[in-house]
Protein backbone atom coordinates (compact mmCIF):
# COMPACT_ATOMS: atom_id res chain seq x y z
CA UNK A 1 0.00 0.00 0.00
CA UNK A 2 1.19 3.53 -0.75
CA UNK A 3 -0.09 7.08 -0.45
CA UNK A 4 -0.64 9.54 -3.28
CA UNK A 5 2.30 11.96 -3.73
CA UNK A 6 4.37 10.16 -1.08
CA UNK A 7 7.48 8.17 -1.99
CA UNK A 8 7.00 4.43 -1.62
CA UNK A 9 9.64 1.70 -1.64
CA UNK A 10 9.73 -2.01 -2.37
CA UNK A 11 12.52 -4.58 -2.56
CA UNK A 12 13.34 -6.58 -5.67
CA UNK A 13 15.72 -9.52 -6.08
CA UNK A 14 17.66 -9.77 -9.34
CA UNK A 15 18.67 -13.37 -10.17
CA UNK A 16 20.64 -15.07 -12.94
CA UNK A 17 19.55 -18.13 -14.91
CA UNK A 18 20.90 -20.39 -12.14
CA UNK A 19 18.78 -18.59 -9.53
CA UNK A 20 21.71 -16.86 -7.83
CA UNK A 21 21.34 -13.24 -6.74
CA UNK A 22 23.07 -10.81 -9.12
CA UNK A 23 24.79 -7.62 -7.96
CA UNK A 24 25.66 -4.46 -9.88
CA UNK A 25 22.52 -4.48 -12.04
CA UNK A 26 20.68 -1.37 -10.82
CA UNK A 27 21.11 0.44 -14.13
CA UNK A 28 20.14 -2.65 -16.14
CA UNK A 29 16.79 -3.30 -14.47
CA UNK A 30 13.85 -2.08 -16.59
CA UNK A 31 11.12 -0.50 -14.45
CA UNK A 32 7.74 1.15 -14.86
CA UNK A 33 4.87 2.14 -12.60
CA UNK A 34 1.67 1.90 -14.61
CA UNK A 35 -1.95 2.73 -13.98
CA UNK A 36 -3.94 -0.13 -15.57
CA UNK A 37 -7.01 2.10 -15.96
CA UNK A 38 -5.15 4.83 -17.87
CA UNK A 39 -4.39 4.64 -21.57
CA UNK A 40 -0.81 5.90 -21.26
CA UNK A 41 0.48 6.60 -17.79
CA UNK A 42 3.95 5.69 -16.56
CA UNK A 43 5.96 7.27 -13.78
CA UNK A 44 9.66 7.39 -13.03
CA UNK A 45 11.03 4.64 -10.83
CA UNK A 46 14.43 4.78 -9.11
CA UNK A 47 16.49 1.65 -8.41
CA UNK A 48 19.32 1.53 -5.88
CA UNK A 49 21.38 -1.54 -5.02
CA UNK A 50 21.21 -2.60 -1.38
CA UNK A 51 24.68 -3.77 -0.38
CA UNK A 52 26.14 -6.55 -2.53
CA UNK A 53 23.50 -9.22 -2.01
CA UNK A 54 21.52 -8.84 -5.26
CA UNK A 55 18.64 -6.98 -3.58
CA UNK A 56 17.51 -3.63 -4.93
CA UNK A 57 15.43 -0.81 -3.45
CA UNK A 58 12.80 0.33 -5.94
CA UNK A 59 11.31 3.77 -5.18
CA UNK A 60 8.45 5.66 -6.82
CA UNK A 61 5.94 8.45 -6.14
CA UNK A 62 2.41 7.64 -7.35
CA UNK A 63 0.47 10.72 -8.49
CA UNK A 64 -3.05 9.30 -8.34
CA UNK A 65 -5.12 7.02 -6.16
CA UNK A 66 -6.13 3.57 -7.35
CA UNK A 67 -4.50 0.28 -8.20
CA UNK A 68 -1.10 0.61 -9.86
CA UNK A 69 1.27 -2.00 -11.26
CA UNK A 70 5.01 -1.79 -10.63
CA UNK A 71 6.91 -3.79 -13.25
CA UNK A 72 10.58 -4.70 -12.85
CA UNK A 73 12.36 -6.71 -15.55
CA UNK A 74 15.71 -8.37 -14.87
CA UNK A 75 18.50 -8.23 -17.46
CA UNK A 76 18.51 -10.96 -20.10
CA UNK A 77 20.53 -14.16 -19.63
CA UNK A 78 23.27 -14.86 -18.79
CA UNK A 79 23.64 -11.85 -16.50
CA UNK A 80 20.05 -12.06 -15.32
CA UNK A 81 17.14 -14.44 -15.73
CA UNK A 82 15.16 -12.01 -17.88
CA UNK A 83 12.10 -12.45 -15.65
CA UNK A 84 9.42 -9.79 -15.31
CA UNK A 85 8.19 -9.24 -11.75
CA UNK A 86 4.97 -7.31 -11.25
CA UNK A 87 4.00 -5.82 -7.91
CA UNK A 88 0.48 -4.57 -7.22
CA UNK A 89 0.45 -1.18 -5.50
CA UNK A 90 -2.74 0.07 -3.85
CA UNK A 91 -2.51 3.86 -3.66
CA UNK A 92 -4.66 5.75 -1.18
CA UNK A 93 -5.31 9.48 -1.05
CA UNK A 94 -3.03 11.21 1.41
CA UNK A 95 -4.93 12.03 4.57
CA UNK A 96 -3.74 14.85 6.77
CA UNK A 97 -4.91 14.74 10.36
CA UNK A 98 -5.17 18.12 12.03
CA UNK A 99 -6.29 18.67 15.59
CA UNK A 100 -9.53 20.60 15.91
CA UNK A 101 -9.08 24.07 17.27
CA UNK A 102 -11.71 25.32 19.67
CA UNK A 103 -11.84 29.01 20.51
CA UNK A 104 -13.13 28.09 23.98
CA UNK A 105 -10.06 26.05 24.98
CA UNK A 106 -7.60 27.42 27.52
CA UNK A 107 -4.25 25.81 28.04
CA UNK A 108 -2.94 24.81 31.47
CA UNK A 109 0.50 23.33 31.00
CA UNK A 110 0.38 20.12 29.01
CA UNK A 111 -3.40 19.79 29.30
CA UNK A 112 -6.26 21.76 27.78
CA UNK A 113 -9.77 21.94 29.17
CA UNK A 114 -12.87 23.39 27.49
CA UNK A 115 -14.47 26.38 29.16
CA UNK A 116 -17.87 25.62 30.62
Amino acid sequence: MAFKSVQADTRHACRDIAGALVTGQAGALVTALEDPLAVASTLAVAVVEIGTSGWYLVSFVPDATGIWLLSVTNPAPLTGDGQLAQYRVDVLGKVLFRPKLYAGYRGTGAKAFPKR
